[in-house]
């Protein structure tokens, strides 16, 4: 099987193409402060933003059953990759930018960034799925090889090569080195076994190679450090993440119509990117994205399914899952630094850590009709409380906060039809069923600072103004519809 693939994504945002269009000069002086509590109006956005990825893959695999007993996969793919990323904004040139001519900063200074890289990836890979009667292995290795294809400074005490007090200046061959290309050789095992009759176990190992996002490498791409703990730089030679798994599981049929699975998972996580703090000869601070920070992701998987008995059949799904490491965010050192917070230097749950989920899926299929219901409950996720007056430091709180459990259900139903000929079908989808909210993300407001908002006459309300409707779910949805067939 052979696989050409070519997708762009791009992303433009700016109110005029023309930067030096005359517009601004008007727009500019237009952007009025307003009051806390009330949303800006009038005035425009001077910032322009472009992003642009294309991605250009060719893929090949070869599947052969090379013997009763060997099923043999092989493949290979290479990707080469061009991103392109522009920001600035428009100013004038007079005191406080609010005068004078149209300017926009120069290219490669800390007002306007823009880099064009274009980054490699090559894998490859070979498995082995070995059947001897009712024992089952998989066996093989995947190679992996990324190249950056940028460079990164050699002195990081003046990362922009700035001309040092004694007047040195070094050449660009001097002052950055090209990074080297990536590569890892990762082993996968799996293998299944019965045990009994209507039993079986399973168990695989694996390591896994994942090069971090490409925005990371090439963040301030000239390096240019202006302020105390204000310039952040990305780094080119970020090592790839690491992943270690390793599962167990056992699959056994209690009765005709029911099968329990149960599997436990263990996920060793290195070379996580995470922060280092540097300081330049002149003595300003700044952070360098670097592998540092670890994780680990432990849990069980229970799973009941329900085969089909008349028109019913279900599944029940319930996972008990501990995420932890050092930091959800690369930058939190950064960030602890800058607030003069010490880091944390122990585990805490992660943004993503969720300890308890349940899935419960009810299907209904009958002659040319069915419905299907899903539910899900799970447990919240942590989140770092304010800090409030007498409590300690930032780091002290990481994630010691945890969002309520929440619950969804959707349900669908659909109806098989033939219209002169034509396969046809109707279906109902009903998203959010019970138009669940989430209550405690409502604004929690003062009555008095409610009034003494309420007195002016200002465009919006305070609750208006603080309520956030991505902190709730999408209200119920419903969606009509059809399908044809030929």
């Amino acid at each position: 099987e052979l696989r050409l693939s070519y997708y762009q994504d791009r992303y433009h945002s700016s109110m005029y193409d023309d930067p030096f269009d005359p517009r601004y000069l008007l727009a500019i002086n237009n952007n009025h402060q307003v009051p806390g509590g009330v949303f800006q109006v009038g005035g425009i956005s001077t910032g322009f933003d472009f992003n642009q990825s294309i991605t250009r893959a060719i893929k090949y695999d070869i599947t052969s059953q090379v013997h009763k007993q060997h099923l043999v996969k092989l493949g290979a793919e290479f990707r080469t990759y061009s991103v392109q990323s522009e920001g600035f904004s428009v100013t004038r040139e007079g005191p406080n930018g609010v005068s004078g001519p149209l300017k926009v900063d120069t290219v490669g200074s800390f007002g306007h960034s823009y880099y064009n890289k274009s980054p490699r990836e090559f894998s490859a890979y070979i498995q082995d799925k070995i059947e001897i009667e009712d024992f089952i292995v998989n066996a093989g290795v995947r190679f992996d090889y990324f190249d950056a294809n940028s460079y990164v400074p050699t002195d990081l005490t003046n990362p922009q090569n700035k001309r040092r007090p004694d007047g040195t200046l070094r050449t660009f061959d001097q002052a950055f080195r090209k990074v080297k290309a990536k590569q890892q050789f990762s082993p996968r095992l799996g293998l299944a076994f019965p045990i009994s009759d209507g039993g079986s176990i399973h168990a695989s190992y694996g390591e896994f190679f994942q090069i971090p996002e490409l925005g990371r490498l090439y963040e301030n791409p000239f390096f240019n450090v202006l302020g105390n703990f204000e310039s952040f730089i990305g780094n080119a030679d970020l090592e790839a993440e690491r992943t270690t798994i390793f599962e167990i599981g056992i699959q056994q049929k209690l009765t005709p119509l029911i099968v329990l699975d149960a599997t436990c998972y263990y996920k060793d996580i290195r070379n996580l990117t995470g922060t280092k703090l540097l300081s330049t000869f002149d003595h300003d601070n700044y952070g360098m994205y670097v592998n540092y920070d670890y994780g680990s992701v432990y849990g069980i998987t229970l799973s009941l399914d329900l085969l089909r008995m008349g028109i019913i059949s279900s599944n029940l799904d319930y996972t008990y899952q501990v995420a932890e490491g050092n930091g959800s965010d690369p930058k939190q050192a950064f960030y602890d630094a800058s607030g003069q917070s010490e880091s944390t230097k122990i585990l805490v749950p992660l943004g993503w850590d969720q300890r308890h989920v349940l899935n419960w899926i009810v299907n209904l299929n009958g002659e040319g009709w069915g419905a299907s219901m899903i539910t899900q409950m799970h447990s919240g996720t942590p989140y770092t409380p304010a800090l409030m007056e007498n409590q300690l430091t930032n780091n002290q709180l990481l994630n010691e906060g945890r969002n309520k459990p929440d619950y969804n259900v959707d349900l669908k139903i659909w109806k098989d039809l033939n219209i002169a000929g034509v396969d046809a079908s109707i279906f109902l989808k009903i998203e959010n069923l019970l138009d669940r909210t989430r209550p405690e993300n409502f604004p929690q407001l003062m009555q008095k600072d409610l009034e003494g908002h309420a007195k002016y006459d200002y465009l919006n309300s305070l609750y208006e103004y603080n309520y956030d409707p991505g902190a709730q779910p999408r209200p119920r949805l419903v969606k009509l519809g059809f399908t044809l067939g030929f």
